[in-house]
């Protein structure tokens, strides 16, 4: 174990206690430096940390047996350390600095050791900028202590201010090439920076260095196993397992290689492998809370989901402060669309880490199932505070703008997630939808363009690209895209349902209601389907097919408007006409300002010859809509019928007009041949 508590000499062997004084682990020494002064006087040096055994090791070893000590000597305690709370970490902090204030620092003209040991101190006591101070006073009074350097890069490695880290370890290695640990962290920060050549070729050193020590008990497995780390994360994943397997060959009885290769195993796919070293770090340490965690998410990946909350449960009841078991959870509930639990796992994660973006993200992604897309965006919002790096967090915070038809925040949404990883076709196919949904058919083909040829499998965006070919009328540049949809993806229902509403304007009706067909057997609950296979068969005169499929659109959804106007169409074909006054009736009722169903309605009042309750309804589309043509036109029909043909002709004279103004010539022109009808009649009275 390596902690920053500080030790001295004649300490090794000694308790490391936690805040409850329950014995954690054995002193073994600290990171010091022994050297003899110009004056021939022993001086100790601080440069690290402390180190020790785990006592969890300790009990592992005499289970095993391999300790003369019977495991009912000793009292065990299972339970975690408390959480130390804030006002608790203010008052032993305070003790500590107060401690330092009190014991003044080295006077000006003090040698190396004292600035080393007092920079050493402020560093355990995380005052990481007077340490830093310290350690630079040293480099003054020393230009070539590798020491200092080695020191002043422990203190900006525990910032996380890993390009200072960096230079600080790069220099000790180049006054001291020899010290392994120097190259140790040098490799762990290049590793932060995601810079893996450099952090291999650190953790090599290191390695070669530390071989060089005759004792192989001096020998470091730590080295190999963040070796085999730096190898995961550059997806050498061949290399990280010889790694770790090199670190369980110096040391067998520590169960962080088993968990580590665990993890490596589980992204290679091997999960009985995963399993295997899971498994054997459980057995070294049946408290190793990460362990059972590693083991959760290879069930998981199994889809043994049962087993996987088992172990997760595991983790937390061993350390209930364990975010990522609570993460694990939310993200198995999620997978199985138990969004209520997902989220309280998120909360719970959240809690524990107020600073973890992927909780915030998880989060947002619950909320989003559930249709609660403005707590999604402010979790992605979040998310994005704590890391503005996370281009899927701009993406569905982009596709939840868009379900709130906000469509431009949508766009930028994406515009960013493409600035992240220009690779990223889901952000191009989105940000296509989006431009379809602002009827901007031409860049959302540009973007659906783009995400094919990053990802020419991309069935959506084929769909896409064709419902935006659609919408510019180009049916059979439509139908292609919709082809290569389906042949990448078989049940993709929407895209036979587009190739079928193409079909339909191309007049090909039969081939239209084979695509609904095949849509309605991969979703028998997709309304809209049965809804344009009813028009269909209407347009082909099959009336009564055309009734039952508008009768299954409405049983999906009874707020279906259109499905209830078109069957009374349907009815009105039939002639019959009262079934047809119904279905309008109820169309309007859900939608009163629905002018064509008062129009039509006002027909089959007139074939009913309720002659006053069709201009009633007229009256009523002109009052919606008054430069509705068809219902002036239509009124002046009841009209002349009812024999007010003065009134007959203002109508279609105002018809005639409209029609001329909205561009259907055909119209005017043969409203004016009614007119002129009309005048011969007229003349003939």
């Amino acid at each position: 174990m390596v902690y920053t508590n500080l030790s001295y000499g004649g300490m090794s062997g000694g308790a490391v206690l936690d805040t409850q004084g329950r014995l954690v682990g054995i002193n073994t020494g600290a990171e010091n430096e022994l050297k003899i002064d110009d004056l021939g006087n022993y001086e100790e040096w601080s440069l690290g940390f402390s180190l020790g055994v785990p006592i969890q090791d300790f009990l592992g070893l005499v289970e095993k047996g391999k300790m003369e000590l019977k495991p009912q000597w000793l009292q065990t305690e299972a339970t975690p350390t408390p959480e130390i709370t804030i006002e608790d970490k203010a008052i032993i902090l305070f003790t500590i600095f107060g401690q330092l204030l009190i014991t003044p620092g080295p006077s000006v003209d003090a040698g190396v050791a004292a600035w080393m040991n007092y920079g050493n101190q402020l560093w355990r006591h995380e005052k990481y900028d007077a340490a830093v101070s310290a350690f630079e006073h040293v480099v003054e009074l020393d230009p070539n202590f590798d020491q200092a350097y080695y020191a002043m890069g422990l203190a900006f490695w525990s910032q996380g201010k890993h390009e200072q880290a960096v230079a600080a370890f790069k220099q000790a290695t180049e006054i001291n090439p020899s010290p392994y640990y120097y190259w140790r962290y040098l490799g762990y920060s290049y590793g932060k920076l995601e810079k893996y050549d450099e952090a291999l070729a650190a953790y090599n050193t290191a390695i070669k260095n530390n071989e060089a020590n005759d004792n192989e008990n001096d020998k470091d497995f730590v080295l190999y196993v963040e070796r085999g780390d730096v190898l995961n994360q550059s997806k050498d994943y061949q290399g990280a397992i010889e790694s770790y397997n090199q670190a369980i060959e110096l040391n067998e009885y520590h169960p962080w290689a088993y968990n580590n290769r665990g993890l490596t195993y589980r992204l290679l796919k091997q999960y009985d492998k995963a399993l295997s070293d899971y498994n054997q770090a459980i057995e070294i340490n049946p408290q190793d809370a990460n362990a059972y965690l590693g083991r959760g998410l290879a069930y998981y990946d199994l889809k043994q989901y049962d087993q996987a909350f088992a172990n997760y449960n595991q983790a937390i009841e061993i350390n209930p402060q364990d975010a990522n078991a609570y993460l694990s959870h939310a993200l198995a509930y999620y997978e199985l669309k138990q969004y209520e639990k997902a989220l309280a796992n998120y909360n719970q994660a959240i809690e524990i880490n107020p600073q973890d973006a992927n909780a915030y993200f998880g989060r947002g992604l619950a909320y989003y199932d559930l249709k609660q897309y403005q707590k999604a965006i402010e979790d992605f919002n979040q998310a994005l505070e704590i890391n503005p790096q996370i281009a899927e967090a701009y993406n569905n915070r982009g596709v939840a703008y868009s379900n709130l038809q906000q469509y431009q925040k949508a766009i930028d949404d994406y515009n960013q997630a493409i600035g992240i990883n220009p690779q990223n076709a889901d952000a191009y196919n989105n940000r296509g939808n989006a431009y379809v949904n602002l009827q901007q058919y031409q860049k959302a083909i540009e973007d659906y363009n783009q995400a094919i040829q990053i990802h020419p499998q991309y069935a959506k965006a084929y769909l896409g690209r064709g419902i935006a070919y659609g919408n510019l009328q180009q049916y059979q540049r439509a139908i292609e895209d919709y082809n290569q949809a389906i042949q990448i993806h078989p049940q993709i229902t929407e895209a036979y349902y587009n190739r079928g509403v193409a079909y339909g304007n191309l007049q090909q009706y039969q081939k239209a209601i084979e695509d609904y067909n095949q849509a309605i057997e991969i979703n028998p609950q997709f309304a809209d389907a049965y809804y344009n296979r009813g028009i269909a068969y209407g347009i082909l005169k099959q009336y009564q097919r055309a009734i039952e499929d508008f009768n299954q659109a409405i049983y999906i959804n009874p707020q279906f408007v259109e499905a209830y106007y078109n069957r009374g169409i349907a009815y009105g074909n039939l002639q019959q006409y009262q079934k047809a006054i119904e279905d309008y009736n109820q169309a309007i009722y859900i939608n009163p300002q629905f002018a064509e169903a008062y129009i039509n309605r006002g027909i089959a009042y007139g074939n009913l010859q309720q002659y006053q309750k069709a201009i009633e309804d007229y009256n009523q589309a002109i009052y919606i809509n008054p430069q509705y043509a068809e219902a002036y036109y239509n009124r002046g029909i009841t009209y002349g019928v009812s024999g007010n043909l003065q009134q007959t002709r203002k109508d279609w004279e105002k018809a005639a007009t409209l029609f001329l103004q909205q561009n259907n010539p055909q119209m005017s022109q043969f409203v004016q041949e009614r007119l002129r009808e009309l005048s011969q009649l007229e003349a003939q009275q």
